[in-house]
């Protein structure tokens, strides 16, 4: 029997047609404070509650890693693990095609 013969002839209650609107609402209001909280998030080095502590590289540091590389414009770069994003965007301020994957 498909999925949709069983559920055919169900016709929710008044009951719980409010109570569905009421689980939907309650979510998003929910939520909604959750995701304001997560877009001004600004990591911190020795952060408490995380799976690995997060460390940005200094500005000098990245520049003498792309120094040491030889890198080239026009080449590419894959940062693993890029945090902040900063040496994707020393990378591409170079003329490398720079991803960084978090």
């Amino acid at each position: 029997m498909h999925t949709a013969q069983v559920y055919a002839g169900f016709k929710p209650t008044i009951g719980q047609r409010v109570a569905a609107i009421a689980t939907l609402v309650l979510a998003y209001l929910v939520a909604t404070p959750l995701q304001a909280q997560t877009s001004s998030f600004e990591p911190r080095v020795g952060q408490e509650g995380k799976d690995v502590v997060w460390v940005p590289t200094p500005e000098p540091l990245v520049q003498r890693m792309l120094d040491m590389a030889e890198v080239k414009p026009n080449e590419r770069l894959l940062d693993l693990g890029s945090g902040d994003g900063r040496t994707v965007i020393a990378a591409a301020q170079r003329g490398l095609e720079a991803r960084g994957v978090e």
